[in-house]
């Protein structure tokens, strides 16, 4: 069995999300009603497996007595095998999945993409505890970068927002730390432009 939680919107069981199998790939889409709906209404994900056959199911499959709708968990029973991979991808335009890509040209756009966010801050010094700080450096880019892209943060789904210490305070210290100053000033003008609503 594989199980894998689905939520295509800010909470679980507000409103349902639609999934359909086309051969070996499932495909889901956040329901018209989800907050997603109006800013992104083809957001699309693709779940793809090869290897081993498989059937859907529900949570309801694991747990006795709860209804298909009880539980945001997909069940995947697969067919007996030695090994099987799972695809996961995404299109905000609902222009289907992409699931070859260049993963070495992917690690060097990452890898440009946060130079230019450490605006070239680099610690040279080439002993250990050095080196693990500048792996730390690159890591609280990528923090930071989640928060202020998703002020929410990963740990608080329901809670937070633009204004509180998760764009307040970590991205804005980094944008000022790292000479990000346009950035940080729309972070303030946008923080003050909702202060007095």
């Amino acid at each position: 069995l594989v199980t894998h939680q689905v939520t295509l919107n800010n909470h679980e069981y507000e409103v349902p999300y639609q999934v359909c199998q086309v051969n070996d790939q499932l495909v889901f889409r956040a329901d018209p009603s989800a907050d997603s709906g109006c800013h992104a209404p083809n957001l699309t994900y693709y779940l793809k497996v090869t290897g081993a056959d498989f059937s859907v199911s529900t949570g309801a499959l694991l747990l006795e007595g709860t209804d298909e709708d009880d539980a945001s968990l997909l069940v995947l029973s697969m067919e007996q095998t030695d090994r099987f991979t799972l695809d996961v991808c995404g299109s905000v335009d609902g222009s289907g999945p992409s699931f070859l890509i260049d993963a070495a040209a992917e690690m060097e756009q990452y890898r440009r993409q946060h130079a230019a966010l450490l605006n070239g801050f680099r610690l040279n010094a080439t002993d250990s505890h050095t080196q693990a700080l500048q792996t730390m450096v690159w890591w609280f880019a990528h923090n930071m970068r989640v928060h202020y892209q998703s002020p929410h943060g990963l740990e608080q789904s329901g809670g937070a927002a633009w204004g509180t210490r998760d764009v307040s305070q970590g991205p804005m210290e980094f944008l000022l730390a790292t000479g990000h100053f346009d950035a940080a000033r729309a972070v303030l003008q946008r923080l003050f432009a909702h202060q007095y609503e």
